[in-house]
């Protein structure tokens, strides 16, 4: 599912999610859990502030931001 993300770039051009915004609701996220790539993308583990974990993709190809899965607790 697409979703928009804002989100923070180190010195070294890293996106880091702040934010996003899932089915009309803005989820902050309070730390990112795990991080790994492929060739065409980086995907971000993160636990948000409802207290859920989200996992999503920046696709560096289309630079489109993805939610792929989530806790459903």
């Amino acid at each position: 599912m697409f979703v928009t993300v804002d989100c923070y770039s180190g010195y070294q051009g890293e996106e880091k999610p702040k934010r996003f915004w899932d089915e009309q609701r803005e989820i902050r996220v309070l730390s990112v859990l795990k991080t790994w790539r492929t060739p065409d993308a980086q995907y971000f583990q993160v636990l948000g502030d409802d207290q859920k974990a989200y996992t999503l993709k920046l696709n560096r190809v289309f630079w489109r931001w993805d939610l792929i899965a989530n806790d459903p607790t």
